[in-house]
């Protein structure tokens, strides 16, 4: 992942952008242009990279200039190592034909403004999404896009990252009450936010009420950030358990739906897009207006009945 703050530095493998709030570049860090990068050298798929940035105060390289953009790719091309590197930019709406790809960093989804991919890209679908960037090594650190979830069956990936302070502690899924002062034990701090996991057998319905009762909410994940550092706790929890979130679609005679955060009496409207592929996939007829979390699949989007019980899963009850 490529990070991108005042200063910037870089070494072998993945790029990590550090805070703005630094007065100069140090080792390791360098300064390209007015901002620092580091590079790191794990292999990682686009989602992990994401939340490590975060865990390091930092985020995924954005380049919203072409300048920044130039500068980054003539030092690429000068280290020529041919390594591929997530960077921060996102597909957020894959109806949209090409896409809509946005530069995500602190909660905000910048617009591109410019088109910098090689040739035949964006090449997802629906059914196939690709809706994660990278500097693709071997075509002259062109923007190519790539599953957000997956690794370089041949191809050692490394991320870039930008900066900001963000803390993170093991932990999860139940998200209690915005009125507590800290987190304190059974729950614990994730980013801003509080979790409890509860492994109570429920429906979506279920689980909405019990939160509630509890003076607390079905979590929402309102900018990427927060969705990126939960899934980076899940999957290190292994627990390979399914988990219903507080996203529900409101609409079904939307294509797609029409998908929102219910919390405190507001529905707030999704405005990136993590579903699995061939995902939302529920219809009038057979309805599937709730949101979880599918453990068997990278803890990526999947909607399902919301007065129903797995058939097979356990799903637990998760509130913020």
């Amino acid at each position: 992942m490529f990070a991108n703050s005042i200063y910037v530095a870089a070494i072998w493998g993945i790029l990590l952008v550090y805070s703005s709030y630094a007065d100069e570049c140090s080792y390791p860090y360098r300064r390209i242009g007015k901002s620092c990068y580091l590079i790191n050298t794990q292999k990682v798929t686009a989602d992990t990279g994401f939340a490590i940035c975060l865990r390091h105060g930092a985020y995924m390289a954005n380049f919203e200039t072409l300048e920044e953009l130039m500068l980054m790719k003539y030092e690429l091309k000068k280290m020529n190592t041919g390594h591929y590197f997530y960077i921060g930019g996102r597909n957020v709406n894959r109806y949209m034909s090409g896409g809509d790809w946005r530069w995500i960093k602190h909660g905000k989804m910048t617009k591109m403004v410019y088109f910098a991919f090689d040739s035949s890209e964006p090449s997802g679908s629906f059914s196939s999404p690709e809706d994660c960037l990278l500097f693709h090594g071997a075509r002259g650190y062109s923007f190519h896009n790539a599953c957000c979830d997956c690794y370089a069956a041949v191809n050692p990936f490394s991320m870039f990252a930008n900066s900001i302070n963000v803390v993170a502690i093991w932990g999860i899924v139940l998200v209690y009450s915005s009125h507590a002062d800290e987190c304190s034990y059974p729950y614990r701090r994730i980013g801003k936010s509080c979790y409890l996991i509860n492994t109570q057998k429920v429906t979506a319905d279920t689980g909405f009420a019990i939160c509630l009762r509890h003076g607390a909410y079905m979590a929402n994940f309102e900018t990427l950030e927060e969705l990126m550092l939960m899934k980076y706790e899940l999957k290190k929890m292994k627990t390979g358990s399914y988990f219903y979130i507080g996203g529900r679609n409101i609409n079904r005679y939307k294509s797609g739906g029409d998908w929102r955060w219910i919390k405190h009496g507001k529905m707030t409207k999704m405005t990136y897009f993590a579903f699995d592929s061939s995902e939302p996939n529920g219809s009038f007829s057979s309805p599937e207006d709730c949101i979880f979390f599918h453990g068997a699949r990278g803890y990526l989007f999947h909607n399902a009945c919301c007065d129903c019980y797995a058939a097979v899963r356990e799903l637990s009850a998760r509130t913020m």
